[in-house]
């Protein structure tokens, strides 16, 4: 199972593999996905990958998958077992490549320029051994010779050619020898005997005398492969030592079948797991998804309720408006025909005083002129008379322009008055716009406040759950553990059992075989009986010791083995434990972070709000002072003439500002 990185700093967090090739930092993804691997972990299976080239296996292979993970975290990396059969710059570059710490490891590009990889100057053995794999085969089975010794021939692996052996360039020479229930591997012809195993010669000894009316049990099996390099025909010819009865095959086999069930179970165990991951991921991002588009749609709600309200206060206010210019008109028409009225009965009323004052004027202006000479009266009394007209024109006239100041001061009163109520009612619409907006808000800061609840409610399911799933992907993957380690020991309970029961069959006989061989050579010598009776009773005697240490044994081997397995088991045990408390530690530790992260996020929210609070009221001011400035710096036409004059302002709305400012202002404007 693999990926590929879109990029070169990409990591995964996926806990997805084959155990024995696992790097430690993919392992530890089991419990912790906090921390991603990136392509390092290639450059360890990579090194495993080489072990497994230059050993035939790879590090822990006699091991459980399940156990494997445990020893690849907690013990050293691996290394080559034969540490003198290769190269120091093979051995330099697998401990660049098996670092546990990730940081430390190098890299692919790094590991290019070792002098490992520098070195090779052909492909030819590679071409050879490609070839060679892809051959035909022709496979031959004989009886295993003997020699006068009584010897079984080795196992041998040849390469011959027209130009010479191949061997060398496709590695060393591996010889397979059977020895009891056993094999004996001998590489460049040094046999690598097992502890506590006989030597080849005394077993192929006590073979051939206890085999002798069975017949051979082995046989050579040898495998021919023909095939062409460069031009050049090669014929390749491996014999091995082989059980044709199947019993070291089965034995061997019924393992290697075994650990790949385990391997494939695991697998499939793994993508149950990923698909699982996934599908809860799905149910994340959906109920993320839902969360935002149910709270969308209150903020959508919120709008157009708004929206709505704001459009009635709209109407509403045009309608108080157009109510107001109207009444405004019909008042302003009819105060100013009612002052016309009043001054023209008041200017009826001065001219009738106006006119008896002149009367009583000219009364006495005759008097006067009489008691002039008389040849002075005509002219004074026309020179009198005419400053009498002069003063009761001039009078009148000063009259009607009083009664026409008095008139505009009365309209541009009424026309103040007015400006005063139309700037109210707009100031009133302004704030109850000012007051929809604010509700808007508040409904919308609301809204924000307990989508943040709610997501922090959410995320901390989500936690939870997610804990959850892995906790029970733990149990079933305890379980399958569990079930293989059982499967494990249970054949190699079976394998013990079958092996002692060939034992306690074969054993005895070898015994007795030896005992009458030496017995016969005894009487062919000339021994007394006495002496062949007291030997008799000594072997009977040493027989059934032989026999109890054999059934000793037997119990020994079979109370370890069941040690062996409790130990097992209980290690599995320990480790299951580990990994639950460490997903509990881990879980109250994201826990937490994700509380203090909500109570950051609502604290940095309520900052936020205040500024927003803050920044609203302002731009409210802003818009109602912009309105008073907007009335106070009005103008009307004065009688259709056009000419513009500001009307006059109140000055309550601009504190520390004189009248004479505003006007002046005013007609700045104007100007």
């Amino acid at each position: 199972v693999s990926a590929k990185n879109k990029r070169p700093d990409d990591k995964r967090s996926t806990f997805i593999g084959t155990p024995y090739w696992m790097a430690p930092e993919v392992i530890a993804c089991e419990i912790n996905k906090d921390d991603p691997y990136d392509a390092k972990a290639d450059v360890w299976s990579a090194g495993i990958t080489l072990i497994e080239l230059a050993e035939m296996h790879p590090p822990h292979h006699e091991m459980n998958p399940c156990r494997v993970l445990m020893r690849i975290s907690k013990t050293d990396p691996p290394t080559l077992s034969n540490k003198k059969k290769w190269s120091e710059s093979f051995h330099q570059f697998l401990s660049r490549c098996l670092i546990k710490n990730p940081k430390s490891r190098s890299t692919a590009k790094m590991l290019m320029e070792h002098s490992f990889l520098n070195v090779i100057d052909s492909h030819q053995p590679l071409v050879a051994l490609y070839k060679e794999v892809h051959a035909d085969v022709v496979e031959t089975l004989e009886p295993l010779p003997v020699n006068e010794g009584g010897d079984k021939e080795d196992s041998e692996s040849t390469t011959t050619g027209d130009s010479g052996s191949l061997a060398g360039d496709i590695g060393p020479e591996v010889k397979a020898i059977p020895s009891g229930d056993a094999w004996i591997e001998e590489v460049d012809g040094k046999p690598n005997t097992p502890p506590d195993t006989p030597s080849k010669k005394q077993e192929s000894k006590s073979r051939h005398a206890s085999t002798g009316s069975e017949g051979w049990r082995y046989q050579t099996i040898s495998r021919v492969r023909t095939f062409e390099v460069d031009g050049q025909v090669i014929t390749s010819t491996i014999r091995r030592v082989v059980d044709p009865q199947g019993q070291e095959m089965d034995k061997n086999r019924k393992f290697q079948l075994q650990r790949k069930e385990d391997l494939r179970e695991i697998r499939l165990l793994q993508r149950q797991e990923q698909k699982d991951c996934q599908v809860f991921a799905e149910q994340i991002a959906g109920s993320m998804e839902g969360l935002e588009r149910k709270y969308e749609i209150r903020k959508q709600d919120v709008a157009r309720s708004f929206d709505g309200a704001l459009e009635v206060t709209k109407k509403n206010q045009k309608k108080d408006k157009e109510r107001l210019e109207a009444q405004q008109a019909a008042d302003m028409k009819q105060e100013i025909k009612q002052i016309k009225q009043e001054q023209v009965k008041d200017l009826k009323g001065f001219l009738q005083q106006l006119k008896i004052e002149v009367k009583e004027e000219e009364k006495l202006v005759n008097v006067s002129v009489m008691e002039q000479p008389k040849q002075e009266r005509k002219q004074t009394l026309r020179r009198k008379l005419s400053d009498i007209q002069g003063f009761k024109v001039e009078k009148e006239q000063s009259y009607k322009n009083q009664l026409a100041e008095d008139l505009e001061k009365h309209k541009t009163t009424l026309a103040q008055k007015q400006k005063d109520e139309m700037r109210n009612l707009e100031i009133k619409f302004l704030l109850s716009k000012h007051d929809l907006i604010r509700q808007r808000e508040n409904d919308l800061w609301e809204i924000e406040r307990a989508k943040l609840q709610e997501k922090h409610s959410i995320l901390k399911s989500n936690l939870q759950e997610a804990f959850l799933l892995h906790n029970q992907q733990l149990t079933e993957r305890h379980r399958v553990e569990s079930a293989q380690h059982e499967r494990l020991y249970s054949l190699k309970h079976d394998d013990m059992k079958q092996s002692h029961l060939l034992e306690r069959r074969r054993y005895p006989k070898q015994l007795k075989t030896q005992h009458k061989a030496n017995m016969a050579d005894l009487k062919k010598n000339g021994k007394p009986k006495s002496e062949l009776h007291k030997m008799e009773d000594a072997f009977m005697k040493q027989y059934a010791i032989k026999m109890r240490e054999l059934d000793q044994r037997h119990r020994q081997e079979e109370g370890g083995m069941n040690l062996e397995a409790t130990e097992a088991l209980k290690e599995l045990e320990t480790i299951q434990r580990e990994k639950r408390e460490q997903l509990m530690a881990i879980e109250k530790e994201r826990l937490r972070e994700r509380d203090a992260k909500n109570a950051q996020e609502l604290k940095e929210w309520r900052q936020s709000l205040t500024s927003r609070k803050n920044q609203l009221e302002a731009h409210f001011n802003k818009e109602l002072e912009k309105l008073r400035s907007l009335y106070a710096t009005e103008f009307i036409k004065m009688n259709g003439n056009g000419y513009m004059v500001p009307r006059s302002v109140s000055t309550s709305f601009f504190p520390g500002v004189t009248e004479e400012e505003l006007r002046a202002r005013s007609f700045t404007n104007v100007l």
